[in-house]
């Protein structure tokens, strides 16, 4: 899922980190291997948020998927895996 200013600004003071800048190396090689998402780096690797819901009207809540984790202890290099939950959610109103 491709967020919004609002979405993003929610999602970063809720888990501490920013996306991935689209200006950024790393996010032209994320979406060529992963599509058109707004991508997080975390110490367990990349992750994108997508919606699990509404809770209510005008109110949506987000899951954290993690796609790749690093594969090396210097996070340099990027391991692809099948999109798993976290347990990190933020409800965006």
């Amino acid at each position: 899922m491709k967020l919004n200013d609002y979405q993003i600004q929610r999602v970063s003071s809720v888990v501490g980190v920013g996306p991935v800048a689209e200006t950024a190396n790393a996010h032209d090689h994320l979406k060529q291997h992963f599509g058109d998402h707004t991508f997080f780096l975390g110490p367990s690797g990349a992750f994108v948020w997508e919606p699990i819901g509404e809770l209510d009207v005008g109110s949506l809540e987000l899951q954290a998927l993690r796609i790749a984790s690093w594969a090396d202890e210097n996070r340099t290099l990027l391991q692809r895996e099948p999109p798993e939950p976290i347990g990190m959610a933020v409800t965006i109103d």
